[in-house]
């Protein structure tokens, strides 16, 4: 996924283009939103993130909008003011690609979501509907990304629109490599287990790393340290099974009928 994002990373900086509309798709804390980030970094571009579970038809633009009214101090030199000669509006167009994200957009509203096919397809303009009414935004270099763990959710036309990366679920070593990374005072011998007792999870990973050096702040934490943190503290065994999973698997065992999802 990372290799797709930099060949279109750097097809767009070259010939100064915004980057197509692009589908994050992948379980959870895979990387799809700092993805996003790293590329309006690199790309030197204006970056809005946008919470989906907050948008609505009715504050949708205005969310968008208020963000370039608010930031044209820092976006002046990227921002042109064209007055259109059909009425008294003031149009915006960022001379820059910029990039929103919608984040969790498996929480977007289907109405939203179809309203956001035709400004995706006609480039057309947004306008704020609360209190700059007489201003809107020029569509054209705008890079929209959805990023989301569901994208059954999101409606057919629209993924059809979207260029899908799909963020492969991290391995043990992956999460064992994090873990070293940020905390190197954790004997190697420990960092399997942690590994285990994320469920893969990177930010799960390196909170319990976190503790754990907290806990030793004296020096190297040596693996019996780790194993009595798992057993002790979390109450995991060391191949990160906990009660819950006890639990299911103890159902799976004694029910042989087909188990539903909840």
């Amino acid at each position: 996924q990372f290799t797709q994002l930099e060949y279109l990373l750097n097809t767009s900086k070259k010939a100064n283009i915004p980057l197509p509309s692009l589908g994050l798709f992948g379980e959870a804390s895979t990387g799809k939103t700092t993805s996003a980030k790293l590329l309006a970094e690199q790309m030197e571009c204006p970056f809005l993130l946008l919470n989906s579970a907050d948008v609505t038809m009715s504050n949708l633009n205005s969310k968008i909008a208020r963000h370039f009214w608010t930031s044209l101090t820092e976006l002046e030199t990227t921002v042109t003011y064209n007055p259109n000669p059909f009425s008294n509006c003031f149009a915006f167009k960022t001379v820059k690609p910029c990039i929103i994200l919608f984040d969790e957009a498996h929480e977007l509203p289907k109405d939203v979501q179809t309203y956001l096919l035709s400004i995706m397809d006609n480039k057309g303009p947004l306008v704020d509907v609360t209190e700059n009414k007489d201003k809107t935004i020029d569509t054209s270099n705008i890079s929209w990304i959805f990023a989301t763990t569901d994208s059954s959710k999101l409606l057919y036309p629209l993924t059809t629109r979207l260029f899908p990366i799909i963020f492969d679920q991290y391995t043990a070593d992956d999460i064992m490599d994090m873990i070293k990374l940020k905390y190197p005072n954790i004997e190697y011998g420990g960092l399997k287990y942690l590994a285990n007792c994320s469920k893969l999870v990177p930010r799960v990973a390196l909170r319990y790393a976190e503790q754990l050096t907290k806990m030793h702040p004296e020096g190297k934490v040596q693996v019996q340290q780790v194993e009595s943190f798992i057993k002790g503290f979390l109450n995991m065994e060391l191949n990160g099974i906990d009660g819950t999973d006890k639990r299911i698997l103890l159902y799976l065992a004694n029910n042989k009928k087909a188990v539903s999802p909840s």
